[in-house]
């Protein structure tokens, strides 16, 4: 079996799809339902709040950034599951690549987080940011969690549909906690999306096995 193909594809179908898609609801969110939404999470019962924060915890940047290269470098050196190994490869690389790209569009853009609204009514953009209360767009926490999980999805492409709502569902929590608005997490996934692809291919072309 040939583990490379000259003319290696995408392995999420319809990439134009996915980011005209993506872009459309980034914009319409923006205008229309992130202050809405936000307000709204101010009414939902406590413990769903706890749990979302409990559930944010899962993905930390510190826990993809340092876990994943020892997770890679464990199976590796001990195991012979290199399959496995290569998969955490694709994901430390991915998470790594994607976290270098959020913060300075982070700071570039100085997106006003939700908390920001909720107190002072200040909703937009700032512009060369430093702080992280105006650091809101694209949402870091999400970035790791999509790169993870989507680059599952490039070993897996069947499922991808199913780990496009999970990682929604997953990423929905940092909303629920005040943490970002909608098109935060949507962008975030948006980016993470095309950067696992990228990075899979890559590792494809170096005859890496998954």
């Amino acid at each position: 079996m040939k583990l490379f193909k000259p003319k290696q594809i995408l392995p999420i179908s319809h990439p134009y799809f996915l980011l005209g898609s993506f872009s459309i609801l980034i914009v319409v969110f923006y205008l229309f339902f992130d202050l809405p939404v936000s307000e709204w999470m101010q009414t939902i019962p406590h413990s769903i709040f706890l749990a979302a924060k409990w559930i944010n915890l899962l993905f930390e940047p510190g826990i993809g950034i340092l876990i994943l290269p020892l997770l890679f470098y464990a199976f590796r050196a001990f195991t012979k599951k290199e399959s496995l190994a290569n998969l955490f490869l694709l994901m430390s690389i991915t998470v790594n690549a994607t976290h270098l790209l959020i913060i300075p569009i982070k700071m570039l853009l100085g997106r006003y987080r939700p908390e920001l609204w909720l107190t002072q009514h200040l909703y937009g953009f700032d512009f060369f940011a430093y702080k992280d209360i105006d650091m809101s767009f694209p949402s870091g926490h999400v970035g790791i969690l999509a790169s993870i999980l989507f680059s599952i999805a490039c070993v897996y492409p069947k499922k991808f549909p199913w780990i496009l709502l999970l990682t929604f569902a997953l990423a929905f929590c940092r909303v629920i906690v005040d943490a970002h608005y909608m098109s935060d997490i949507l962008a975030s996934m948006l980016l993470a999306l095309f950067v696992s692809q990228g990075i899979y291919v890559s590792l494809k072309r170096a005859k890496m096995a998954f």
